[in-house]
């Protein structure tokens, strides 16, 4: 595997040792259980810090956004979470990083004070709320062709507002003085973000690194 920050800081940050944060999406093949633990193993080399963000309950937003009714989408999620905790303990044979969740961040005062900030933004910042949107519909398009309309992204946008405050105020959420987000990939946002096009709102000690095979 290899690491690759989005900015120069990100790297800077990698290469000192900074904690990483890895993101793992409930519903994404690309997490089967050999990457989980190669994420893991390459993450925590060299005594490096690793937490887990596993982003579970507020998956559902996104399978309303795809049509399913609450409570089948709660009964989904819920299934697929507990799928995805036997990979991840398996992976980890049976001794897992910490894992952040809806739970953990619900009794974090940083993380709920950022989220809320982050919809407010997005309620008022007529910029911002458009690239979120655009994101979220990134996010729900099975190709590239498809169009999703406004009323699905808008149910949509909730699972991407809960997890920006991970992407950009680990730092604080977690109580660390550095941290990385790690990721396969990086939304055009979170990378707009970084580069400061909707003001200076990243805290300070946080970055994002692309992991890939290779």
């Amino acid at each position: 595997m290899r690491a690759q920050g989005i900015t120069a800081s990100c790297s800077l940050l990698w290469e000192r040792g900074a904690t990483a944060l890895i993101g793992i999406s409930p519903f994404n093949s690309y997490f089967d259980e050999d990457r989980i633990r190669r994420l893991m193993q390459f993450c925590g080399r060299d005594g490096r810090e690793v937490l887990l963000f596993v982003p579970d309950e507020v998956t559902r937003y996104t399978l309303e956004a795809k049509g399913y009714a609450q409570d089948r989408a709660a009964r989904k999620t819920s299934r697929q979470l507990q799928y995805l905790g036997n990979k991840i303990a398996r992976a980890a044979d049976g001794s897992p990083p910490a894992i952040l969740g809806c739970a953990q961040l619900a009794e974090r005062v940083a993380y709920l004070r950022r989220h809320a900030e982050l919809q407010q933004r997005f309620e008022t910042d007529a910029a911002f709320r458009l690239a979120c949107l655009e994101t979220t519909r990134w996010v729900l398009a099975a190709s590239p062709e498809e169009e999703v309309e406004e009323g699905a992204a808008l149910l949509g946008v909730r699972y991407l507002l809960a997890e920006l405050p991970m992407f950009l105020h680990a730092t604080e959420v977690t109580g660390r003085n550095e941290v990385v987000f790690v990721y396969h990939q990086c939304p055009q946002l979170v990378a707009d973000l970084y580069a400061g096009r909707y003001g200076d709102v990243v805290s300070p000690g946080q970055g994002f690194v692309e992991v890939t095979d290779g």
